[in-house]
């Protein structure tokens, strides 16, 4: 198996509300710091659960090949 790249570094406001879009999540926690804060997250905004899982899969793929990756599942 080959290193998995860990080097995606943050995600732009951008990439998070064009998947914002593109799934019709419009929920401000993903791109309203204020909204994100307001409800308790430390920071600010957070990615779409489905994104993390995509760039997760990505990931491994790159590493793996297609071939290899028999399944993928998150448990909730």
């Amino acid at each position: 198996m080959q290193e998995i790249d860990r080097s995606l570094g943050t995600l732009s406001l951008e990439q998070i509300v064009r998947f914002s879009g593109a799934v019709q999540d419009f929920n401000p926690i993903h791109y309203d710091d204020a909204f994100a804060q307001g409800r308790g997250l430390a920071r600010s905004r957070i990615a779409q659960g489905p994104l993390t899982y995509l760039l997760a899969l990505d990931a491994l793929v790159a590493a793996n090949g297609v071939a290899r990756i028999g399944s993928f599942a998150v448990a909730a």
